[in-house]
């Protein structure tokens, strides 16, 4: 089962990934606007993280949700809990299946809830912690996994050991788990949810959900994230417990405290933002992003009253370009995807 997982960002970068394209126009002067494409995917070593925080939104706003449909109190309680079996040297993927699902029951009967699961199949070895404590000691390393990253990177997995076990947040008015052949445990109870928009208790789901997600076991064709319990969706749904108001504040609060407004993250991986402003290089424009996918109606509505012909067939071409209609090779900077688009409009 262990080289059946991964931890996200360690597979190769998809071909499509990492290029540039000419995503959007300027709605004022017509010239296209180029971004770098991101695949978004978990596997990813260039959009893993976009992936962390996007699950992560999914989380905090579900799990918020959920707290907010319940009487204040002890039913708003939530916490983070572990979950690990007695050990094997013989893990298949059946039986992590089979543990997963036990975990649940466990917690269920411990006084959970529901909650989000999440498996990791790895523990770091006892040299991993020595080499992070003295690092860490040092000034130069402050999240084990992240060291464990940034020293080994692809030869990750020898600085860990083989140990399943299950980490949930969850709603738990109470928490008094049987350990038996496993040992669970309350790790730390989370902020309290004391209104709707209360900062702190967002940001410390988002947190903690963006920590465990980081180095979570991924596989192909499994879901990392698990529900269960009353939050299972199934049995939970939102839009019929709270209200349109509520929910939109359960989502703003979830971006904000999964993104901080001002944080300047040199992990993101956003490919464009259509409010942005012109930046096709047209000295003073006011103009707009328009997607790449408008262009075709807004001309036949003539939305642009007049464009030199040059700037016309740039367009002609950026559209055709995403359209599949031309295929240049891959263009892996901005400048080398201007001239391959200034190469095909002259050649037009």
């Amino acid at each position: 089962a262990d080289t059946s997982y991964s931890i996200p960002g360690m597979a190769s970068q998809p071909d499509s990934c990492g290029n540039w394209y000419p995503y959007h126009v300027c709605d004022e002067c017509g010239e296209p606007i180029f971004s770098e494409s991101h695949c978004g995917l978990r596997r990813c070593p260039e959009c893993w993280w976009e992936w962390v925080r996007e699950t992560a939104k999914k989380i905090v706003k579900r799990i918020q949700a959920y707290r907010w449909a319940q009487d204040d109190g002890l039913d708003r309680r939530l916490i983070h809990a572990m979950f690990s079996p007695e050990q094997k040297d013989d893990w298949t993927i059946s039986r992590v299946d089979g543990m997963r699902s036990e975990s649940y029951e466990l917690a269920q009967e411990a006084g959970v809830t529901g909650g989000g699961a999440l498996l990791h199949m790895w523990r770091t070895t006892d040299d991993l912690d020595g080499e992070f404590r003295a690092a860490s000691e040092a000034g130069v390393a402050d999240k084990k996994w992240k060291y464990l990253r940034e020293t080994y990177g692809q030869g990750w997995r020898q600085a860990t050991e083989v140990a399943p076990h299950v980490h949930q947040i969850a709603t738990a008015p109470e928490f008094e788990p049987e350990q038996g052949d496993w040992v669970a445990k309350r790790v730390r109870t989370l902020d309290a949810m004391r209104s709707l928009s209360h900062p702190s208790s967002y940001e410390d789901v988002a947190g903690l959900a963006m920590y465990l997600l980081s180095h979570t076991a991924i596989a192909d064709g499994e879901q990392a994230l698990r529900w269960f319990g009353d939050i299972y969706p199934g049995g939970f749904n939102p839009e019929e417990e709270l209200s349109e108001g509520a929910l939109e504040t359960i989502e703003r609060m979830a971006a904000e405290a999964v993104e901080p407004e001002g944080t300047d993250d040199e992990d993101d991986t956003e490919p464009f933002q259509d409010d942005e402003k012109c930046d096709a290089g047209t000295e003073g424009c006011p103009g707009q992003r328009m997607p790449i996918w408008d262009v075709p109606s807004a001309r036949r509505m003539n939305w642009w009253d007049e464009l030199d012909r040059e700037t016309e067939r740039r367009m002609t071409v950026a559209v055709d370009w995403m359209m599949g209609d031309l295929d240049p090779p891959p263009c892996s900077t901005e400048q080398e995807a201007r001239d391959r688009l200034a190469l095909m409009a002259d050649a037009g």
